[in-house]
């Protein structure tokens, strides 16, 4: 959990420097990947967690981290748009 944390932080400030300061497409890309790696790391643990220790509420859990990750997978794209 703390290097997912770590990672997704510092990608998240690094692209926002990044776009404002007009940095290099390969830059920002890989700043969006480890932005990505970093949140697959998190929610990955934090569902596993979660359907360990809640059994009875697994099928909503799954259904919600789903959800999550479609959402903030896709919806955080909307800000490389122009």
């Amino acid at each position: 959990m703390i290097p997912g944390t770590i990672t997704l932080v510092a990608s998240m400030f690094g692209l926002g420097y990044g776009i404002a300061g007009g940095e290099s497409v390969y830059l920002l890309s890989f700043l969006w990947g480890l932005q990505m790696f970093g949140i697959a790391l998190i929610t990955i643990s934090t569902s596993a967690y979660a359907l360990d220790a809640f059994r009875e509420n697994a099928n909503e859990i799954f259904i919600m981290a789903m959800v999550f990750k479609n959402f903030f997978f896709y919806g955080n794209y909307g800000k490389f748009q122009q």
